[in-house]
């Protein structure tokens, strides 16, 4: 489910690391010691030239190939490494996982709403009126709504149903919400 998949993702315990951008220059050689991720491993001697020159975090995002000349990494080669690691670094900490807001206010209101409707189970079944949402919380609450029941399974909590049976005309589908 998406509710499982979203605890379980590793970009979840990669976000309470550290920024590389507030890395300071013990850091940067640490990173560039055990950088063979999309990349060939880097030379020792790059991690050596970082830590001589001082570069911290922020510096590091920023170098372009000129700078890394300038600190002693001069090979051509070297350089499209250290370059292509630097924006693998960029690509995989610049945006830290985004997830759906957790607002205790929308997963209330859904529980809530699935609880009446496990309620009003039976042969006199009716369908509970939508949940009552502020408007200061419409768009997010749709917004959870669409991610954790896509399709048409959002139509049971925001009370649009709809049934498109394989089985049932509309008619017959009509009578079952009716």
């Amino acid at each position: 489910s998406a509710l499982a998949k979203q605890f379980d993702d590793p970009k979840w315990a990669q976000q309470k690391d550290q920024a590389p951008s507030e890395w300071n220059p013990g850091q940067v050689r640490e990173w560039s010691r055990k950088c063979n991720g999309n990349t060939k491993s880097l030379p020792k001697s790059v991690a050596q030239c970082l830590f001589d020159a001082k570069v911290d975090g922020a510096k590091l995002l920023s170098m372009e190939r000129e700078e890394l000349s300038h600190i002693g990494i001069n090979r051509t080669g070297t350089l499209d490494l250290v370059m292509t690691a630097i924006k693998d670094l960029k690509r995989n900490h610049g945006n830290p996982a985004s997830f759906i807001d957790h607002s205790p206010y929308c997963f209330q209101k859904i529980l809530d709403h699935m609880r009446l409707t496990a309620m009003n189970q039976g042969p006199l079944f009716q369908m509970p009126s939508p949940p009552s949402i502020h408007d200061s919380q419409k768009e997010n609450f749709q917004r959870t709504v669409d991610y954790y029941f896509p399709g048409e399974l959002s139509s049971f909590i925001m009370c649009n149903p709809s049934f498109d049976s394989l089985v049932l005309s509309k008619p017959e589908s009509a009578q079952i919400l009716a």
